[in-house]
């Protein structure tokens, strides 16, 4: 809405455009209020104590990058380019009429005006551009929503209504500009080509003198009016996304990649004595304000959904209607009255693998991830846990492993493997981890033989930790239990103390990520090496020489620990590529974007209704490859992914082993003094 367009109008025009702007400003206003205070955000960061700070650097590049770049909702070109679009085109316009307002009615009048000439020219012609960019993205964005092949991953929920009335804003706008051009001849603007093109026609159609005067007066009221319903409308419908979103990037801790709230500090209540603490929530108002936000800022826009392996498999878990049914309950007036029975989730939150696909794919970076697991520590700390799931925690209990089986069995697997424990041999060159699955499953302990063949062959002297190893706690947080998790996480903290424990090598992509980003928090100051990365580093050094090949085409399936949460994606793939004679495949869901097992979340430990099993999926995905080799860099996807090609009867098709069991085969004889 150029302010100089107002010269064509009936004197006092101005007065009245700018008393008209008044209602619907304190409608928005108002609207934006209410909002806010029901989200409980008073204007201030809000930190959450049970996260560690974020810097503000971080916090402006991704706002930056996520916000006004649009970079995860480009990941979609079609959609995301309309979006883009239509946010880009939308904001050049705005601050387009910030300098037009400026222009006339500050600087102008001081003698200093900006916009004239060539600068002028530019102005308009990048305001039209910016116009173009605008339409063309709102009308690509109607055609995904109102077309005969809509693709649209969600319903329209009130959008095509806002994309309609956009559409009246953008092209009443050139229609403006058409017919002030035309009323003024004498006065020409080459920058605003649109205007310039579309003047004759409305010469033509008989829009000049007093009837062009009155079609541009009922036109320039209609596109007033109907701008400043749309921004009074703002704080009542989802275009307060726009405004929520930003500010969300912008003040959201994002968390350590792979790493829980910490409800409570268990240390601190053993000091104190008082355990007289709240987990979990019993409703929205349990939640921090932070996450109040996050529910807000969701635009509905269903990446999420379309990403999640408990979804895409048929469970009765979706992250965004999980996430909207919560938003939904930010705006119940009775917000601390527990939850209404629209939100109840019922089991659906033990469907979530927490591998982080949705909290990646989100493009305002909400992590559904934080409700399902404050909605199973309600559950966990009520007492409601049932099966599997409780068998599974009581276990851990009982012996310090999820399998319940003895704990001498570790000294029992360390002797077997030929390891000394740390209280043989306290100065080893790292402490191998050998996990639970290693020492109770009898396929994934060929896993460990491997890395202990791949470390005496590079002349690394391991240690262990023998009986004083415990789990580290991941499937115990996941499944809600905190209480448990910490006990564990403080034990074996404990121990890496007593021996000065400095650098840990794990082959289970659940313990890299709980030792290396959770532990930190509860005083564990120790090096993480996964076994990929350590296996790319020696063959790198030349400690390692694979020469016996392998004529294997082999795939690699990323781990939704290591991959997308931890970013170890290259290592695995230069290790492979330097087995001589292996053909590596690449599957389409890979590295970041890589498709779970379906193990996360403690799901490898009890059973959730589903169509077909996660496992299943991605093994039929690794089949259509052409690759004879499914290669792993986790126990539980070994198991999971092996167990699943193997009830699909293609296990002679393909077989799923460990990354370290291909590195370990291609090995010759250990030479001697390598040690």
């Amino acid at each position: 809405m150029s302010p100089g367009g107002f010269r064509l109008l009936p004197e006092g025009t101005a007065l009245a455009f700018y008393a008209a702007f008044v209602p619907f400003l304190v409608v928005f206003a108002l609207g934006l209020r209410r909002g806010l205070h029901r989200i409980g955000w008073n204007g201030s960061a809000a930190a959450d104590p049970g996260r560690p700070a974020v810097g503000r650097g971080r916090r402006l590049r991704r706002l930056l990058s996520d916000a006004l770049l649009q970079r995860k909702v480009l990941e979609r070109p079609f959609s995301g380019g309309a979006h883009a679009a239509i946010f880009w085109g939308f904001l050049v316009l705005l601050l387009g009429d910030l300098m037009l307002f400026a222009e006339v009615y500050v600087l102008a009048p001081l003698g200093r005006p900006l916009l004239a000439g060539a600068g002028n020219t530019i102005f308009q012609a990048a305001l039209d551009l910016s116009g173009l960019a605008f339409l063309a993205g709102v009308l690509a964005a109607l055609a995904r929503r109102l077309g005969p092949s809509s693709r649209a991953a969600v319903p329209a929920r009130g959008v095509v209504p806002l994309l309609l009335a956009l559409l009246f804003i953008g092209a009443s706008g050139f229609a403006l500009e058409g017919l002030r051009l035309g009323l003024e001849p004498a006065d020409p603007d080459p920058g605003a080509f649109v205007g310039g093109a579309l003047a004759p026609l409305f010469e033509a159609a008989g829009a000049s003198g007093r009837s062009g005067l009155l079609a541009y007066g009922v036109l320039w009221w209609s596109h007033a009016l109907a701008a400043f319903g749309l921004l009074a409308a703002i704080p009542y419908t989802r275009l307060f996304h726009s405004l929520l979103a930003p500010l969300h990037l912008l003040l959201s801790d994002g968390g350590t990649p792979g790493t829980l709230r910490t409800p409570f500090e268990l240390a601190e209540l053993v000091r104190t004595g008082n355990f007289d603490v709240r987990v979990g929530a019993r409703s929205i108002a349990d939640f921090h304000r932070r996450d109040r936000l996050a529910l807000r800022a969701c635009t509905d826009c269903g990446r999420c959904e379309e990403v999640c392996p408990a979804h895409a498999t048929g469970t009765t878990l979706s992250p965004r209607e999980l996430v909207q049914a919560l938003a939904r309950e930010v705006d119940r007036p009775a917000a601390d009255a527990g939850f209404s029975e629209a939100a109840a989730t019922g089991e659906s939150v033990w469907a979530c693998t927490l591998c982080g696909a949705c909290a990646r794919a989100c493009p305002v970076a909400i992590d559904p991830a934080t409700f399902v697991v404050e909605l199973r520590r309600e559950r966990a700390a009520a007492g409601r846990l049932t099966g599997k799931v409780a068998e599974m925690l009581a276990n851990l209990a009982r012996t310090g492993n999820p399998y319940g089986a003895p704990l001498a069995d570790r000294e029992r697997v360390a002797a077997e493997l030929g390891l000394r424990t740390l209280a043989e041999d306290p100065r080893p060159d790292l402490v191998y981890w050998i996990g639970c699955a290693a020492t109770y499953d009898p396929r994934s302990r060929g896993v460990a033989r491997a890395v202990v063949r791949i470390l005496e062959q590079a002349g690394v002297r391991a240690g262990v930790l023998g009986a004083e190893e415990n789990c580290t706690g991941d499937v115990a947080r996941r499944a809600g239990e905190e209480g448990r998790f910490q006990e564990l996480a403080l034990r074996n903290i404990a121990t890496f103390e007593k021996y000065g424990v400095r650098r840990v090598l794990t082959h289970c992509a659940h313990c890299y990520n709980t030792l290396r980003n959770e532990y930190p928090r509860f005083g564990a100051r120790v090096e993480v090496i996964h076994h990929a990365a350590l296996i790319d580093a020696l063959l790198r050094e030349g400690k390692l020489v694979p020469t016996r090949p392998l004529a294997q085409r082999v795939a690699l399936h990323d781990a939704c620990y290591l991959g997308r949460i931890n970013g170890v994606t290259r290592e695995p793939r230069r290790a492979l590529d330097a087995v001589p004679g292996l053909a590596r495949a690449e599957l389409p869901q890979r590295a970041g974007r890589s498709f779970c097992c379906g193990a996360g979340g403690a799901n490898y430990w009890f059973d959730v209704p589903r169509r077909e099993s996660i496992a299943a999926r991605r093994s039929r995905e690794a089949l259509a490859s052409g690759a004879g080799v499914l290669a792993v860099e986790c126990p539980y996807c070994l198991r999971m992914l092996e167990d699943a090609t193997a009830a699909a009867g293609a296990g002679d098709a393909m077989q799923v082993r460990d990354l370290a069991e291909l590195v370990a085969d291609s090995l010759g004889p250990r030479e001697t003094g390598t040690r």
